[in-house]
């Protein structure tokens, strides 16, 4: 079992918690980091370290779960892609626009 599978083992767990003890639709707040891990992923940044952390913060006990999950997904959102990635993702429209190809901008 890989560490995402745990995660998803835990997930299910802090589901179940957090919509009991706080009305609260916990699945879309755990949903939204796991969607952010996929992103990152998929940009060429390395999500494995965040793994361990999701699963100690779904594992506390201590009532600062929800703070230390808001935490991870702030860092997720301020991962960098790695050096040896070899796509360029731009984000502005300066950027998309400085990465087109050149040529006709009309289409006919």
């Amino acid at each position: 079992m890989g560490i995402w599978d745990e995660v998803d083992e835990e997930i299910s767990k802090a589901r179940e918690y957090y919509e009991f003890y706080y009305q609260f639709p916990a699945k879309e707040f755990l949903n939204v980091i796991l969607r952010e891990v996929k992103q990152r992923r998929e940009e060429g940044c390395d999500v494995e370290a965040m793994g361990e952390r999701v699963l100690h913060a779904l594992r506390r006990s201590d009532g600062l779960q929800a703070v230390e999950l808001h935490t991870i997904l702030c860092d997720l959102e301020r991962l960098q892609p790695a050096e040896s990635f070899p796509y360029i993702e731009p984000s502005t429209l300066d950027e998309i626009r400085a990465e087109r190809p050149k040529g006709p901008r009309r289409m006919e």
